[in-house]
This record gives structure tokens, C-alpha cells and sequence, in this order.
């Protein structure tokens, strides 16, 4: 094959043909890689929306206006909606600025519509009938939201074929970037390296959760910028720095991940290329970091650098409990966690936050141990790198963005997390890709042997991570799937257990399983209670073992549990779902009790229902007519004006009030 034109003073390396792979022509790697993504994750099609999903997408209002929400979502930060939904201010520090992937949703969203009917759902889609109520007790879920399968699930199909057809785009521009680029003199490695890429299963997150499209995007988008820095390498022309500027910013705009481009960039021209000088790429790095610095303008406009609060939530600062040197000790043991992982990615889950990790001293043996490893590995980058070794930039791209998660120079806010590892699994391929080629070929006799010997190893890696992959991404199916397996794996998690608990409750309502309503909801409330039990100021997990209680009729123990909640977060808009739908029980106890004549036991629930839901018109209303009918005029009187200050236009209320006997000693109201 020709080589590649020298230019200047600077050679870049000659594209040279395979020995270890018989690909006669250049797109069959291509199709090999293309077809192997597809099929490992073409099952997702079938799939729904799990996890974070819903704050990202189906419940994001900016993200349901379709392409009228871009310019929302573009000047916000990411989480913005769902803050406001929460009533509550920007909880992460260093804010989330990456639109470009909630932009797509925006795009598909346009085609998909969110309702039949064309219109858009409120932003918390609650199910509320003409009158602004909820429409009736059974349509409330164990999210505090009402049922409304259209907003739930329509367009999934198309948005998981999306992120399969994005992470294929990814896959086959890394294999470009190294094949015609970084590393053309190594094209055995080259291939080897995408695919042990492709094939990992610690990628199902990334690829089976919609939300992660951040991921790919970003791995798309910096795969694209090294080709175009290549290109302006080889060539010099201004149109290549002018796109590897812009494929630069699309990737921060993607993850902030890409920041890291700012340093990996320049190392790798120093390694890759002969000749390398500051002086060469003095306009290309100007442009890089142009696009850098526009993309800081905008972050910190928009994004809160510092919320001004204490993050006082153990699900979103893991280590709040720490005492002395477990924080340190623990984030240490967590970097052997992910190289485990990496070598044996088949205990997998969608939550490592606390307690899945209970916390390590400096006395534990693993975390020594990771210290030692990450040493040796930091002192082995060294020494190649100054070699000029190819695997060196596998290692460097590894560390590089394992700084970005490994809560050593910053803390991200979470443990670990399988999507985290994304990136820097791509320096982990090109290093384990080097060993099974270019590395190995001393260890054997011919050509031929190292051929056979490299093709059975990759054909039962590609079989057994197909087969892991595969099984993993039904796993992904929905919340009820992933959490009700994935507890069982993280038996000690808070959000898995409290996601199955909650998930058991889902499973209670479908008129199939009636029969084990009852076993269903004693099992939600038994992994609630774990839960609780671990983290004792965890609201979501009262909402719903109290929902637990309610649909099994014990109303006085729901109450308790949601006023337990109210206590820690009375802003939580779920409340007011909860409440709704209980005020409604006591309000029928209510009026049966009228009926039968209990007046006392009437005014009772009625009173009931006024604490927990007082926002209710006629709850007053109906109180003040109990009152009236025992004779309690001063309670009457002040339960009608209650009412009216409600609802100023309420006719019966204002015939009550007129009614009431003149109370003595008390104020008389023009």
C-alpha cells in the first residue's frame, strides 16, 4: 500500500497492510466492527425508560417542546427542569452543562409527539382531570406521578436504535483514528484494540440507558478531533484546524471529559509523530484552545460553579459519613474496583453509591494494593512514554480521563459507575490490543501460530462478551427489571433497594399479579426498610414505603411515614400526589360517616383530611358544615373563611359563614 506524503520537517507514519488479519480490502474491518456493535446491542430496541431516564428525557419539559425547547436547553443547566420540579436549587457542584445529547432527544422528540393528541403533557405529568385534581386513587404510582403510558414509553424504540447507531458512528471512528492515524504503522493492533472496545460489557449502561448518549457523543466527537488534528498534521491546511476546533468544542459540549484533549492532544503529537515542536502546531493548539475557552464563557454563564448549600444527601455525596482516612482509603480501593471491571466485567450493576461500597480504611490489604498497581502503572506510562512507545498513549488516554472520575482531583458526586469508565476503557483496549499483537509476536514461532492462537482468544472474548452483553441489556429492559435484579448484586445499595422497592410496588398493581398483591408490597416494604434502615434521611424511600402501607389499607401508617417525609423535604412535589389521593380516603370516611349519622366521627376524618391537603376548597367546606351541624359555630365560622380565602367565589361557604350564629368574644368580619 502507499505511503503517506511527508510534509515539512514532520513524518507521519505509513499506513501499513495487516499480518495477523486477512482483510484484502479496507472496509471489511469496518463491517466486521459496524455488524458486531449492531448485534450486541440491537436487542435494546425493545427496551423502555430506566434509571435517570426521566430526568433527562420523558420528564424534562425543555426536551418535550421538541426543537422549540433547544434554545432552553442549550442556555440551562442539565438537570435544570427537574430541579424545578423538585422545587429545589442546583444540588451538584460544578454544575452539568452538557446539552448536545439532550438536544437529540429535543430532535427525536419532534417526531415522536408526546401525546396522541398532539398536545404536550405538564412538566411533571401528573394525570389531572378538568377540575385540576387528580383524577382518581388508583391511577397514582409509586413515583408520585400518575399513569400515562404515552409519556412513559412512546418513541423508545426509536430513541434506543439511536444510541445503537451512535455507539456503531463511535466504534468506527476510533477505528479510523487508529488505523489511518494514530496508529497506521500497527494495524493488527489497531483493529484488535476497536474491537476489544466494541465488545466490552461494562459499556450496556452507556449504550442500554438512553441518558448516557453524553458518553457516546463525546467519544464521537473526540474520536473526530484527533482524525482532523491528524489531517492538519499531514497536510497543513487551514480547513482541517478549523474542523478539529469544532469537533473539539461538539465534544466538550458533549461531557466536559473532553477537557482533557487539551493536554492528551499535544502528548500525543509529541509521541506519534517525529519532529515534534510547539512552533509546528502554534495555530492549531490557538484554535483548540479557542474553542476551549468559548466553551468556558458559556459553562460558567450558565452552570452554578459553587450550590452555596452543603450537600447533606448521601446518594449525592457518598462519602458525607467518612470519618478520618476512609474517604481517602475508599476512593483508593474504588480504582482496583474499576480495573477489576475492566479484566472481568461480569458482576455488573446500575448503582455503585452508598452503601454498595462500605468505606475502607488504610489498613485494608485491596486498597494497598491499588495503590501499588496505580504506582506501577503511572512509573510504566513514564518509562514508555519517554520511549516513544505506541501503547504509551493507551495509558496516558486511560489516566487522562480517569482523572475526570476517580474523586481524587475533584469529587464528582458519585462513587463509581460503569458509564464513568467509558473513555478511559478505550486506553485499556489499545494497551490489552498492543499485548495480544505487537507485544506477543516474540512469544511465537511464525506468523501463523500467533495468528491462530490471537483469533481463538478474540473469537471466545467476542462469544462471551456477547453472551454477558446481550443478557445485561435485558437487564436494562425497564426500573422494574434492572432494580429488581440488580439488589440482589448490591445488596447494601440505597438506591437499589429503595428503586426495588419501589419497582416490587410497580409490580403489585398489574392486575396479573392480584393474587400476590399482598407478598408483592410486603416485599417492597422489606427492601425499603433496608433501605431506611442505612440511610435514615431518605425521602423517596418514606414516599414510598408509606405508598407500600396505603395500598395495603394501612392508612394511619402512611400518614405517619409521609409526615416523616414532609419533615425532611416539605417542598417534595410527590407530597402533594400522596396527600391528594389519602385526603381522599378520610373525605369518604367522611361523608359515609354523615351519612350513618356519626356527625363527630365525620368532622373527625374531615379534620384529618385539612392537615395533610389544605389547599382543598371543599375539605373546609365539608368542615365547617360538621362543625356547624355539632354546634361548634367558632369552628364552623373559621373553617368557612378558610374556605373562602381559597376560593373567594364559593357560594355555599359564604351561606355557611352568614349562617353561624354570632359567637360571643369573637371578632365580628364585615
Amino acid at each position: 500500500m502507499a505511503k503517506q506524503k511527508a510534509t515539512s520537517n514532520l513524518f507521519i507514519p505509513t499506513i501499513n497492510p495487516y499480518t495477523l488479519f486477512p482483510f484484502s480490502k479496507p472496509v471489511i474491518p469496518y463491517i466486521i466492527l459496524g455488524l458486531i456493535a449492531f448485534i450486541f446491542y440491537v436487542n435494546t430496541y425493545k427496551n423502555e425508560f430506566a434509571l435517570d431516564d426521566g430526568i433527562v428525557i420523558h420528564k424534562n419539559e425543555y426536551v418535550m417542546e421538541g426543537i422549540a425547547g433547544i434554545d432552553s436547553i442549550m442556555s440551562r443547566d442539565a438537570y435544570h427542569s427537574f430541579y424545578k420540579q423538585m422545587n429545589a436549587k442546583a444540588q451538584l457542584a460544578g454544575g452539568r452543562y452538557r446539552p448536545l445529547s439532550i438536544v437529540s432527544f429535543a430532535i427525536e422528540q419532534q417526531f415522536i409527539g408526546s401525546y396522541a393528541d398532539g398536545h404536550l403533557p405538564p412538566s411533571n405529568c401528573w394525570d389531572y382531570n378538568a377540575n385540576g385534581k387528580p383524577d382518581k386513587e388508583e391511577d397514582i404510582n409509586n413515583d408520585g406521578l400518575y399513569n400515562d403510558n404515552d409519556c412513559l414509553t412512546k418513541g423508545c424504540m426509536m430513541r434506543h436504535l439511536n444510541n445503537v447507531l451512535f455507539y456503531m458512528i463511535a466504534v468506527l471512528l476510533i477505528y479510523a483514528m487508529f488505523r489511518n492515524h494514530l496508529f497506521s504503522k500497527y494495524p493488527d493492533m489497531a483493529f484488535v484494540a476497536t474491537l476489544l472496545f466494541c465488545i466490552h460489557p461494562i459499556h450496556t449502561e452507556v449504550i442500554a440507558n438512553m441518558k448516557s448518549r453524553d458518553e457516546i457523543f463525546s467519544m464521537i466527537f473526540i474520536a473526530l478531533t484527533f482524525i482532523y488534528v491528524f489531517k492538519y498534521a499531514e497536510t497543513k491546511q487551514t480547513k482541517y484546524m478549523v474542523w478539529s476546533a469544532v469537533n473539539y468544542f461538539l465534544a466538550l459540549l458533549s461531557k466536559e471529559y473532553a477537557v482533557t484533549l487539551a493536554g492528551v492532544i499535544p502528548v500525543t503529537l509529541w509521541l506519534l509523530t517525529d519532529k515534534f515542536s510547539l512552533k509546528n502546531y502554534f495555530k492549531l493548539f490557538c484554535a483548540l484552545g479557542v474553542a476551549l475557552f468559548v466553551y468556558f464563557c458559556i459553562r460558567f454563564s450558565i452552570v452554578v460553579a459553587k450550590t452555596g448549600i452543603p450537600d447533606t444527601e448521601l446518594l449525592n455525596n457518598p462519602y458525607l459519613l467518612a470519618r478520618g482516612d476512609q474517604m481517602k482509603a475508599t476512593k483508593v480501593f474504588v480504582w482496583l474496583k474499576y480495573l477489576i471491571l475492566l479484566f472481568f466485567p461480569y458482576v455488573l450493576s446500575s448503582d455503585y453509591s452508598y452503601n454498595s461500597i462500605p468505606y475502607r480504611h488504610f489498613t485494608s490489604p485491596e486498597v494497598w494494593v491499588s495503590l501499588i498497581i496505580y504506582i506501577g502503572l503511572l512509573i510504566y506510562t513514564f518509562k514508555l512514554f519517554r520511549k516513544k512507545h505506541p501503547a504509551a498513549w493507551g495509558l496516558i488516554f486511560f489516566f487522562a480521563n480517569f482523572l475526570m472520575i476517580a474523586n481524587l482531583l475533584f469529587d464528582i458526586g458519585a462513587t463509581m459507575g460503569e458509564r464513568l469508565i467509558f473513555h478511559s476503557s478505550l486506553g485499556w483496549a489499545v494497551c490489552i490490543g498492543w499485548v495480544f499483537t505487537e507485544g506477543a509476536r516474540k512469544y511465537f514461532s511464525s506468523v501463523n501460530v500467533h495468528k491462530g492462537v490471537l483469533w481463538s482468544v478474540l473469537i471466545v472474548l467476542t462469544i462471551l462478551f456477547g453472551i454477558r452483553t446481550i443478557t445485561r441489556n435485558e437487564i436494562w429492559k425497564n426500573d422494574i427489571t434492572l432494580f429488581t435484579h440488580d439488589v440482589d448484586v448490591m445488596p447494601n445499595s440505597v438506591l437499589c433497594l429503595g428503586n426495588a422497592g419501589a419497582r416490587w410496588i410497580d409490580l403489585s398493581e398489574r392486575p396479573e399479579n392480584k393474587a400476590h398483591e399482598k407478598e408483592y408490597l410486603e416485599k417492597a416494604q422489606k427492601y425499603l426498610n433496608h433501605a431506611l434502615e442505612l440511610h435514615p434521611k431518605y425521602v423517596n424511600g418514606y414516599l414510598n414505603l408509606g405508598l407500600a402501607y396505603f395500598k395495603l389499607r394501612d392508612y394511619n401508617k402512611a400518614e405517619e411515614i409521609w409526615n416523616t417525609a414532609y419533615r425532611l423535604y416539605p417542598s417534595n412535589p410527590y407530597l402533594v400526589s400522596y396527600y391528594r389521593v389519602l385526603s381522599n380516603v378520610y373525605i369518604q370516611q367522611a361523608f359515609q360517616d354523615a351519612k350513618d349519622k356519626k356527625i363527630q366521627n365525620s368532622l373527625y376524618w374531615f379534620d384529618r383530611a385539612s392537615k395533610i391537603f389544605p389547599q382543598d376548597p371543599e375539605i373546609w367546606y365539608n368542615l365547617g358544615g360538621s362543625a356547624f351541624s355539632l354546634g361548634d359555630y367558632a369552628r364552623a365560622r373559621a373553617a368557612f373563611e378558610k374556605c373562602l380565602q381559597l376560593k373567594p367565589d364559593h357560594q355555599q361557604a359564604k351561606n355557611g359563614l352568614a349562617n353561624c350564629p354570632q359567637v360571643a368574644g369573637a371578632p365580628v368580619k364585615s
